[in-house]
């Protein structure tokens, strides 16, 4: 595979997983996350799974996105994508001249600007989604105590990444690409208001 296939097979799938999963699925957990901070006791009440629906939204969500910017491992993170394209934008300008040097330092950039949500997503990641470390293995409360903002992290490193191949997309198809992700979270809330209605019957 010569390097401008491989850069437009990367953008599709990409594209595929931003935005077919993983930005619906953090949407949904936003929703999710939102109803248990407003009123921690009705979100119980309405159903005593919705704690562990919400629970696995987040496992999911830490593990599927920290996969995508987790450092020194898989050749599919956005680090390694970056990469190659510094390494081939030369050759790939020839057929698409709007990927520019300045661009690709422009995303660096951006990459640079969410280090410290990175750095807490894969601590959180690392402690307890992924291995079990032994301070929070007996304290399973501890970690959403100490990181209450985890939806904001993940919302900053998602919208980079979102950021970065949606700028790739409108330079292969010239066109933007369209994010359901306001819709997924509005249906949190017509689900949410039809097991409310259900439970008052």
């Amino acid at each position: 595979m010569n390097p401008i296939e491989k850069y437009l097979k990367s953008i599709d799938t990409y594209s595929t997983v931003l935005f077919s999963s993983i930005s619906l699925k953090l949407a949904i957990f936003k929703g999710f996350d939102e109803k248990l901070k407003i009123n921690s006791k009705e979100f119980i009440n309405i159903s005593p799974i919705l704690p562990f629906v919400l629970e696995s939204l987040q496992v999911d969500c830490v593990i599927s996105i920290y996969k995508l910017i987790e450092k020194g491992r898989s050749e599919n993170t956005i680090h390694k994508f970056l990469k190659f394209i510094s390494d081939n934008q030369t050759q790939i300008s020839i057929n698409y001249p709007s990927l520019t040097s300045e661009l690709i330092k422009k995303h660096y950039e951006l990459m640079n600007n969410i280090e410290n949500d990175i750095t807490k997503i894969g601590y959180q990641r690392n402690k307890y989604f992924a291995h079990s470390d032994n301070i929070y293995f007996h304290l399973q409360g501890k970690l959403f105590i100490e990181f209450p903002e985890t939806y904001k992290s993940l919302s900053n490193i998602l919208n980079v990444i979102i950021k970065i191949i949606s700028d790739h997309h409108q330079i292969i198809n010239k066109s933007i690409q369209i994010n359901m992700a306001e819709f997924a979270y509005l249906q949190v809330d017509r689900l949410y208001n039809s097991l409310q209605k259900s439970n008052e019957i």
